[in-house]
């Protein structure tokens, strides 16, 4: 099995203040195709060793309770 320490970076996924007025202030880069888009929620699907599914969710104005006080719009959410 391959260590992820040397797995190769395919994609990502970053905020951007300066894009928070469009609504889409999430960058997604194709590190592959070398390619951008804006958006305003970025999610990924994968599973777990049993088979379980697990969704990662980053989307705009999604924050609540202490992230939302101290400033923050979007959060990083694991879901199983």
């Amino acid at each position: 099995m391959q260590s992820h320490n040397n797995l190769k970076v395919v994609e990502t996924m970053n905020y951007c203040k300066f894009y928070k007025d469009s609504g889409k202030p999430l960058i997604v880069c194709d590190m592959v195709k070398n390619t951008s888009k804006n958006v305003r929620k970025w999610q990924l699907d994968v599973y777990d060793i049993n088979g379980n599914p697990i969704r990662v969710v980053c989307e705009f104005m999604n924050a609540s309770g202490k992230a939302k006080a101290s400033g923050a719009t979007s959060v990083l959410e694991v879901r199983k």
